[in-house]
């Protein structure tokens, strides 16, 4: 059964990939639509997040900086799946600090850790809240939008703080 799901999954996110139309709107409850996108640090939004979680320049790794964000109804939530390879999806391992997030199968039920909420605080940015605990959001390590730096999943900052953009982010869509 976990290999007809898995097989689902990823036949559903090929053709998500190779049949791009117009541009899809969000449904109720989402938002932003399914797609594939850049995930961008507001601190500097000519960076882009890494397979390995780290800032790079955009252009580093043709084709290996693509992000699915591709959302579940049924959990009013996200999975962010790494394009390619198919199949994995951003999951926060439970602990605080700098290597908290990893690249995990989708043939494990959709756990919380892997399901992603996002907040639209206006300008183009977003806080990328887990859905375990929305207090625990993507945040760039030490807010210090360089390239190689971390991201991790950390305590969402106060609105008033300075760490706060840190834990902004841009979502750049790919259309074809």
């Amino acid at each position: 059964m976990k290999k007809i799901s898995l097989a689902i999954v990823a036949t559903l996110l090929l053709v998500s990939m190779v049949f791009h139309g117009a541009p899809v709107k969000a449904a109720q409850g989402q938002t932003i639509p399914t797609g594939t996108y850049f995930i961008k640090p507001k601190l500097n939004p000519n960076l882009v997040v890494t397979p390995q979680f780290k800032l790079d320049q955009k252009n580093t790794y043709p084709g290996l900086n693509y992000y699915e964000f591709f959302y579940v109804a049924s959990k009013n939530a996200y999975v962010i799946n790494i394009i390619p390879p198919i199949g994995y999806s951003a999951q926060w391992t439970g602990e605080v600090g700098v290597g908290n997030l990893k690249w995990e199968g989708q043939e494990t039920n959709l756990d919380d850790k892997m399901l992603w909420t996002l907040e639209d605080t206006g300008s183009g940015n977003f806080i990328l809240h887990n859905k375990k605990n929305p207090n625990m959001v993507w945040d760039v390590h030490n807010a210090s939008a360089t390239i190689g730096n971390p991201i991790k999943v950390e305590q969402l900052h106060p609105a008033s703080s300075q760490f706060r953009n840190a834990q902004l982010f841009q979502l750049e869509e790919i259309r074809p």
